[in-house]
């Protein structure tokens, strides 16, 4: 193993800690009551709703916060327009394709095997109740899936809001005149006070969205940029300080005791969590105009907050080297977030019959499905790489990207 400092080898590495959590917090939707997945088992685990609820967010803010750590970079690098482009060639090809040959798919699937109804045939369940042409049928009922018609983009809504955030920092950027400014080497990180004013401001509106918007409420602003409203402040709140931390260079100035301080905190809130459901109401509390809500907006919060400094500083200092294998597994954290999905759902179909425990079950889907997921996606990766059209307006983005972020970090405002 080799440690190098031009290049952040411990977000490579954080990267494939997200990937394998995001696979797993999907993979615990199909035993999550009241909830809706691609495929829904027999059994059923409460726990394993909260580990959902609680994992999904603190996963996604942390992906938020990386990947726009280095929207600045490429940006720098590139100017507006070149970096647009790439970014649009980047999430606009996996969105379209993911639609129609991961999303359709896995819905029709879900459609035939947990739904009853009359429309078995794929184009006539595309037709009507994907798309929702001709409008929603009489005496329909769905127990976990409420929302209709079935068009949404599922797991691949990250890809749009980081190519909405993208578009709107390159906005930003172009109306904004003011010269490149080298940052001071005397800059600081956020103090303690500084961070928990962010994390108050991100409670109460976090609050204040979950009166009218429940927990895991999901929906289509402008009817195609799907969103979870509630968790929508934190994801923007990272968004900015990804963007505000590559600029102040704030990931390599945190101090290790600072680092140690949050994620301990966040540990034991997390921790505290699942000791505390079903003992304590305000615990995963749902929303509205009450106290609990309040509580559980704020505890959240903090908790998410105070991990994804922790694991930063705490990756930075412990895991900041690579190998091939690695390397190779950072390579396709991006190809398994995409691919992850059908994986994991015909997977469990097919282990379906086989009666274990839900909790030795879950593992051995983990396990299984972290291994299918990377190699599968890493075969995927060669395969468009061999094809020239997809090696030239996609692979290559990928192949750029990764070339820059090899590159040492210069921040400047």
């Amino acid at each position: 193993m080799q440690k190098q400092e031009q290049r952040l080898y411990y977000l490579d590495n954080l990267k494939i800690l997200l990937a394998i959590l995001v696979i797993s917090v999907h993979l615990a939707l199909a035993y999550g009551p009241e909830v809706w997945w691609f495929y829904k088992s027999n059994l059923e685990s409460p726990m394993l709703l909260v580990y959902y609820e609680v994992l999904s967010t603190i996963c996604m803010g942390l992906f938020f916060l990386i990947s726009a750590y280095f929207i600045p970079l490429s940006y720098d690098k590139k100017g507006s327009s070149k970096f647009l482009r790439s970014r649009f060639k980047l999430y606009i090809i996996p969105i379209i394709l993911g639609l129609f040959f991961i999303v359709l798919p896995l819905h029709y699937i879900y459609n035939i095997n947990f739904r009853h109804n009359d429309y078995n045939n794929f184009f006539e369940y595309t037709k009507h109740i994907f798309f929702g042409i001709g409008g929603k049928p009489k005496n329909w009922y769905d127990k976990w899936l409420t929302v209709w018609p079935d068009f949404k983009f599922a797991h691949l809504w990250f890809l749009e809001h980081l190519l909405i955030y993208s578009s709107v920092y390159t906005l930003i950027k172009k109306f904004n005149k003011k010269p490149i400014i080298k940052i001071n080497e005397n800059t600081m990180p956020p103090s303690a006070i500084t961070i928990l004013v962010c994390i108050a401001i991100m409670s109460i509106v976090t609050f204040i969205i979950r009166i009218w918007f429940p927990l895991d409420c999901w929906g289509g602003l402008f009817g195609f940029i799907q969103m979870e409203y509630d968790n929508v402040p934190k994801y923007i709140m990272f968004v900015c300080i990804g963007i505000l931390g590559y600029r102040f260079n704030w990931f390599s100035i945190f101090s290790k005791s600072q680092g140690k301080k949050w994620l301990i905190l966040g540990i034991i809130l997390l921790i505290l969590t699942f000791m505390g459901k079903g003992k304590f109401n305000f615990i995963v509390a749902k929303g509205g105009l009450n106290w609990e809500s309040f509580i559980w907006s704020s505890w959240d919060c903090l908790m998410c907050m105070s991990l994804n400094i922790g694991l930063i500083v705490s990756f930075r200092e412990s895991l900041n080297f690579t190998s091939p294998f690695i390397k190779l597994l950072s390579k396709n954290t991006f190809g398994v977030y995409i691919f992850h999905v059908p994986i994991i759902t015909f997977m469990q179909f097919g282990l379906a019959s086989i009666n274990l425990p839900i909790g030795v079950k879950f593992g051995m889907e983990l396990i299984l499905g972290t291994v299918l997921s990377f190699t599968i996606a890493h075969l995927i990766r060669c395969l468009c790489n061999s094809n020239m059209y997809f090696k030239k307006f996609f692979v290559k983005e990928l192949i750029k990207i990764d070339t820059e972020l090899s590159n040492p970090l210069e921040p400047s405002i």
